[in-house]
């Protein structure tokens, strides 16, 4: 019997947004994955990635994806240094908007 991995799945609440969970749910259910999808506003944005990164839930996920929404600088450092350090197992940022171009600088955006 396999293990099931966790994701983690952090979006917009947009059209764009739920067209990322439509593709998220495509993909990972059923599959040998568990997937929980969490809507934010950009206002909530790290405010909740914050929360996370300090709970113990964010220990659970084997991957964690957030898409067409963006953090601050502060929040993607904090990220940065949780992977860096193993405190993240996995995180991916992929958004399309102007206002993430600075966070190409890392691996994981």
């Amino acid at each position: 019997m396999s293990v099931r991995k966790k994701v983690l799945s952090l979006t917009h609440t947009d059209l764009d947004g739920y067209g990322c969970r439509v593709l998220a749910e495509f993909y990972f259910k059923g599959a040998i994955y568990d997937l929980d999808v969490k809507h934010l506003d950009n206002h909530e944005v790290d405010t909740e990635t914050m929360e996370l990164l300090f709970s113990r839930k964010m220990s659970e996920y084997d991957y964690v994806f957030m898409t067409d929404i963006s953090i601050s600088d502060e929040v993607a450092a904090m990220i940065d240094s949780a992977l860096y350090s193993g405190n993240i197992k996995h995180f991916k940022l992929l958004d399309h908007h102007k206002t993430a171009l600075g966070l190409n600088m890392y691996k994981w955006a």
